[in-house]
């Protein structure tokens, strides 16, 4: 493709510079964070990749700064931007203000930052400079309906953008699309905010008329998306302590099960964006799965659909709950487990889908939880994470209803017959001795609710049964008067 150059040559650290014994251990420790860049890039761009077992902190920003660029200028435009990092503001204006800084020291008339959503395919721009969004309809493109944009995912690496008219990068593209913004030859530069995997998003640059970007201005640039990758991963985790915080709230409080488990998922998809969640619950006598929760899904609403058996091949979630092990469908339309459910996918819109089962702690299956896609994809480190809170979360949530049930039965049993005891019938007799009296007061004739009559039963002589014969003798009585 004549309209992308891809950036190469050797990018390391200062040249002549001798690595001290912190950054030889600091680049050990993160040798294998940094697989996804290309070879030219793996100095000092490899110690900034965060990881799910490592959390985010402020020693990833220490090392942007302890690499810092030789120019003055540029190294105190990106401390100051690691301080805004720290300092807690929202990632929009985090990102605003990089791609602030960088269109002006570079001088460069338009800009954007492009965050990757959950479905790895859909783009959201998070903020731009110099574009007339006014002849735009849109915030969000699809990566899937446009091979450009699928280039600059597949290759994941800096990219240069020289052709005026064919390609523009993902905003040049929506803007050409709209309008003729641009009438002279535009040189442009695209930069991947570097993930595990799959980028985090893109920061765009465009100028106009043509420019070279030096190696300077590259090395720049990477600085400022590896402060804006930090600080997606960052938001992220914090964002999933938020949520873990919440639901242990709604299950500390009692709330109902299905108010904990709506809310877990309404959370998840609120931050992650293109992903639906579900939950399903194990029947044990009848052997199947059945919806929980799935609050943005149409499938839970509809009873044939309800069900799920737990065995092979039954979609993404029975087989998951059958094998007890997370199974991942990145295409529910090649995947044999979904060979009998490809109605149902197409219906739904389900071409992805992530299972994982959550257990007792004593092992036994109490149900699965699901993330699914409406385009074929493959799961992230975040996902992962995702999958990992819900499940530990849902677990929770089983289990404390299960006690909450089963106190609620011994107190309000008989702990012998099963049978309700004097505490669940004065219970029961009050209210619906209350609602009587509200009929009387306000007139109105006795309805069926109304009307009641209160039957006592005795054994004779029981006592006798157990002075002579023995309580166990006396407990075998007592339950074959229940059964009667």
């Amino acid at each position: 493709m004549e309209y992308l150059e891809t950036i190469s040559g050797q990018k390391g650290s200062d040249a002549g510079s001798s690595p001290t014994p912190e950054d030889i251990e600091l680049q050990s420790q993160s040798a294998s964070k940094a697989s996804f860049l290309p070879s030219g890039y793996l100095h000092w761009t490899s110690t900034l990749q965060p990881t799910s077992k490592h959390p985010v902190s402020e020693q990833l920003y220490a090392g942007v700064l302890t690499r810092s660029l030789p120019s003055s200028p540029l190294s105190a435009s990106i401390i100051h931007l690691c301080q805004q990092a720290l300092s807690g503001i929202s990632l929009s204006a985090l990102c605003q203000a990089a791609l602030i800084l960088v269109t002006d020291h570079l001088q460069v008339q338009y800009g954007s930052i492009w965050q990757l959503w959950s479905d790895g395919n859909t783009l959201h721009r998070e903020c731009s400079v110099g574009w007339d969004h006014a002849s735009l309809d849109c915030s969000e493109i699809s990566a899937h309906l446009h091979t450009q944009i699928q280039s600059l995912l597949q290759a994941n690496q800096p990219t240069l953008i020289s052709h005026p008219t064919t390609q523009l990068g993902i905003e040049g593209l929506l803007t050409l699309q709209a309008s003729t913004q641009f009438q002279a030859k535009v040189t442009g530069i695209n930069l991947p905010i570097p993930g595990a995997t799959l980028p985090l998003g893109f920061l765009e640059l465009y100028s106009d008329p043509y420019r070279i970007f030096s190696d300077d201005e590259i090395d720049f640039l990477e600085t400022v998306t590896q402060v804006l990758a930090i600080a997606i991963e960052r938001k992220r985790s914090e964002e999933l302590l938020h949520i873990q915080t919440q639901i242990l709230e709604k299950i500390a409080f009692s709330a109902s099960l299905l108010e904990t488990f709506n809310t877990l998922c309404l959370l998840l998809e609120s931050k992650s964006p293109a992903a639906l969640c579900s939950i399903r619950l194990f029947d044990k006598t009848q052997h199947v799965l059945r919806f929980s929760a799935a609050p943005s899904s149409l499938a839970a609403d509809n009873p044939p659909h309800n069900e799920l058996p737990v065995a092979e091949a039954m979609a993404s979630c029975g087989t998951a709950a059958h094998r007890q092990v997370s199974v991942f469908v990145n295409d529910t339309a090649q995947d044999q487990l979904w060979e009998n459910f490809q109605d149902l996918a197409e219906y739904y819109n389900v071409r992805a889908c992530w299972s994982a089962p959550f257990f007792s702690r004593n092992g036994d299956l109490l149900g699965t939880f699901s993330l699914s896609h409406s385009v074929p994809c493959e799961p992230t480190s975040h996902h992962l994470q995702i999958l990992e809170t819900a499940t530990y979360l849902a677990s929770l949530a089983v289990e404390r209803h299960h006690i909450a049930e089963t106190l609620k039965q011994q107190a309000l049993h008989d702990a012998l017959t099963g049978l309700p005891n004097r505490v669940f019938f004065m219970e029961r007799l009050k209210n619906r001795i209350q609602t009587v009296r509200a009929c009387w007061l306000l007139n109105e004739p006795p309805a069926e609710s109304c009307e009641f009559a209160v039957l006592f039963l005795d054994v004779d002589h029981f006592k006798l049964v157990n002075d002579s014969l023995g309580h166990n003798i006396g407990d075998s009585c007592s339950l074959r008067l229940c059964d009667w």
